[in-house]
């Protein structure tokens, strides 16, 4: 709005990032270079993520995951979470063997049943 008046062809600000999203969906993004993604991050980016995770990891601790990664370069964390994710799925696919004669078997002098018999 400028003097009271609407400048044609200028969205309101509420439109903004509607109209921003759908663009970036018709845009066809070139890869970027191998290099670009081998770049470390700025030093001064990285002591601010490190300090926002430190206060923020305090309440959510979902982000505490991102705290190894945070001076990587985009491919160094990649490969950072494809390790731990094999890592995750090699401990879940280890088997505990269980004796089932074991886990259903009660004592006799449960206390479990002599309330359940107190009830009926």
């Amino acid at each position: 709005q400028v003097s009271g008046r609407w400048v044609a062809g200028v969205l309101p600000v509420c439109e903004c990032p509607v109209q921003s999203s759908n663009l970036a969906f018709l845009l066809q993004m070139e890869p970027l270079p191998e290099e670009v993604l081998r770049l470390r991050p700025n030093a001064n980016g990285v002591r601010s993520l490190e300090r926002v995770l430190q206060v923020q990891g305090q309440y959510w601790k979902s982000v505490q995951r991102f705290h190894p990664t945070v001076g990587l370069s985009f491919l160094e964390a990649q490969k950072h979470d494809a390790e731990e994710n094999d890592t995750v799925t090699a401990l879940a696919s280890l088997s505990v063997g269980v004796n089932p004669g074991v886990v259903n078997k009660r004592p006799q002098d449960d206390p479990m049943e002599d309330d359940d018999e107190d009830s009926m």
